[in-house]
């Protein structure tokens, strides 16, 4: 089965040398990404993990007092199953709990159309350096509210 977790429930995912930033063990499968059992964190940040039968199937890093989401990652080969759009709801959920009424987010144009589908508003594109590569970036930004469920 699959879960969606946090940091301050039990765990996070990231890049293998997070993990002893996080107190855990590593599970990358060779792969530099990986989840982590229970760990510390700033109250700053908020980690949210996904994990299929065990195995972290993505992950999205959460800068609540900015606002922000740095990373949001999906295995590409799940792209589309909704585990993105779990992640980001989980997200939201935690940013109105700490008082925050917008989020904003860097993406791909690859997340792009799915983070409009979404309710996010295209606040212009801009192109940023990765590894001596010049990539497009889309800067969004929505803005949040409670709703009952």
């Amino acid at each position: 089965g699959c879960d969606v977790w946090g940091r301050a429930e039990g765990g996070t995912c990231g890049r293998s040398g997070d993990a002893a930033r996080s107190g855990g063990g590593g599970n990358d499968s060779g792969t530099g990404w990986g989840c982590w059992g229970p760990g510390g964190g700033s109250r700053r940040w908020g980690d949210t993990a996904a994990a299929c039968d065990g195995r972290c199937v993505g992950f999205l890093e959460l800068n609540i007092s900015a606002g922000r989401i740095e990373t949001l990652y999906v295995w590409p080969s799940l792209a589309g199953r909704g585990i993105g759009t779990t992640l980001l709801i989980h997200a939201e959920r935690i940013l109105l709990e700490h008082g925050v009424s917008q989020v904003e987010i860097e993406a791909s144009l690859v997340l792009y159309e799915r983070l409009l589908r979404r309710g996010f508003d295209n606040l212009g594109e801009q192109w940023v350096e990765r590894s001596g590569e010049m990539l497009q970036r889309y800067r969004l930004v929505k803005q949040l509210s409670a709703v009952e469920t």
